[in-house]
């Protein structure tokens, strides 16, 4: 049985309270707008407003001052050889129903109206109504209008599907419908112990308990299905919980694994500078502790074998590749002998040289199945707020070349995010580059820098919108701030 685009239902018309704020809310936002021509006749969106003009300039058609355009896609629909006008908005009567207080989010729509013109006027061929569903995003190709729709529910806005639709002569008709998964996937900055922490969590001659020291943000890492970190240092590198040490050679006690899989942190990060602190000894000891603890992680590798395979995880469905570089490894690497060519992915980030190396890395994954890649760079200037040139320079040839995620790390300040729109044969994808997410737990205050006591939690969605590919959907940042040898949200 075919189903028609989509349920009526009238509401109270007018300047509402709830369509103001929205108004509001939406131009303070960064709306589309945007102007295009076909058949001597101009179509203009502007801060809300659609019009339509003719070749001398005439408004035809203005849309009513209690909507708010987003957005229009131009095609012939019902093949009578004019252009018709499909766009999305929003209007005062959107309001007051059962979710009202959940549809307030300015990056849908749930209204689309298709109209022409005809006879100098413009005409309405159809109309949606009041959307059951909210619409993210629509294309239309000739007579097929392809959306990603959500759901409103008391606990979740984010179940989406892909919905074809085929323009029947009196409306949209559904076709086909695809559900889309959805990986919610967190950033943090780097761990580090340092002398004053090991000293407070010490509770016997080799024992400690680090156990609520990520207690402040659990509620979020647990919220989120891959929640990854760096772990800047070695793990128990001769066993027992001998030697522990601080900076500026760390050896942790084996217990802070045991606390970060108690906060809800589920995969690792290792290649830096302090991976080598305790030789090849803690690379397989660091190893060997992760593996037992349950906790998945990539970065350092005991043999070449290791080395070449990938890490890619399996989140809801969607295969998630992260393979990690470091750009510093204080001069241990040239001490590993033969080890050197594979304990770990090492580059130069004075120049831009090693880009092809790491994007091999890259295509290798996508050869293995990977929809979304991410690329760990430890890199850049510590205590520095912002990433140097040639860093910029390197994360766009990366994004530019297939990369959907650089997360940095290493200068134990924060340094922006940037969300970067990349089109390539004329398909449009975004990706997200953090240059450094600061510290996560660390306790730097022998500095008198309060920065380095600071960090974000990065927040992204990913979609598998399309057949063998996922996408990057929603980014939100959380501050962190570490104070009193515990991490809370800053």
């Amino acid at each position: 049985m075919a189903i028609a685009l989509f349920a009526g239902c009238a509401r109270s018309y007018g300047d509402t309270d709830e369509f103001r704020a929205f108004k509001r809310d939406a131009l303070t936002a960064e709306s589309t707008n945007k102007t295009e021509f076909a058949q001597n006749y101009t179509y203009n969106l502007d801060k809300g407003v659609l019009t339509f003009s003719d070749s001398d300039g005439k408004i035809l058609w203005k849309s009513d001052k209690y909507w708010f355009v987003e957005d229009f896609k131009l095609a012939d629909v019902d093949r009578d050889g004019s252009v018709d006008c499909l766009f999305s908005l929003w209007k005062s009567y959107s309001f007051g129903r059962e979710f009202a207080e959940d549809n307030d989010d300015a990056a849908v729509r749930n209204h689309l109206f298709l109209y022409t013109i005809r006879g100098g006027y413009g005409k309405q061929l159809w109309c949606s109504s009041n959307l059951p569903r909210p619409i993210y995003s629509f294309e239309l190709d000739n007579q097929t209008l392809t959306t990603i729709e959500g759901e409103y529910s008391d606990t979740e806005k984010t179940n989406k599907a892909q919905l074809t639709y085929e323009w029947r002569g009196w409306g949209f008709v559904e076709e086909t419908r695809r559900v889309i998964k959805t990986a919610k996937i967190s950033l943090a900055g780097d761990i580090m112990l340092h002398d004053n922490v090991l000293r407070k969590y010490r509770t016997g001659a080799v024992n400690y308990d680090f156990s609520g020291i990520f207690d402040g943000v659990k509620d979020l890492s647990r919220s989120r299905d891959l929640f990854i970190a760096g772990l800047e240092g070695v793990v128990d590198a001769y066993g027992g919980n001998e030697k522990i040490s601080g900076y500026p050679r760390f050896n942790f006690p084996f217990e802070i694994l045991d606390a970060v899989k108690l906060g809800g942190i589920n995969f690792l990060v290792t290649a830096n500078n302090h991976a080598l602190d305790q030789g090849f000894a803690g690379v397989k000891s660091t190893r060997a502790n992760l593996i037992n603890a349950g906790i998945d992680f990539t970065g350092t590798y005991e043999n070449e074998k290791q080395y070449n395979e990938y890490s890619i995880k399996e989140v809801n469905g969607i295969k998630i590749g992260i393979a990690a570089w470091t750009a510093l490894d204080n001069g241990a690497l040239s001490s590993m002998g033969d080890s050197a060519g594979f304990v770990m992915r090492a580059f130069d980030q004075e120049t831009t040289g090693d880009v092809p190396r790491i994007l091999r890395d890259v295509e290798a994954m996508r050869e293995s199945g990977a929809q979304f890649v991410i690329i760990a760079l430890h890199w850049g200037v510590e205590y520095a707020d912002e990433p140097t040139e040639t860093q910029r320079e390197i994360a766009r040839l990366l994004v530019e070349s297939g990369v959907d995620v650089v997360y940095g790390s290493h200068t134990h300040c924060v340094q922006p995010v940037e969300i970067v729109e990349i089109e390539t044969d004329g398909v449009k994808r975004k990706a997200l580059i953090v240059y450094s997410a600061g510290n996560f737990f660390a306790s730097q205050e022998v500095l008198d820098m309060p920065k380095t006591q600071r960090g974000i939690i990065v927040n992204f969605n990913v979609h598998d919108i399309e057949e063998n590919a996922a996408s990057l959907g929603e980014v939100s940042i959380v501050d962190t701030v570490c104070e009193g040898y515990e991490v809370r949200r800053g």
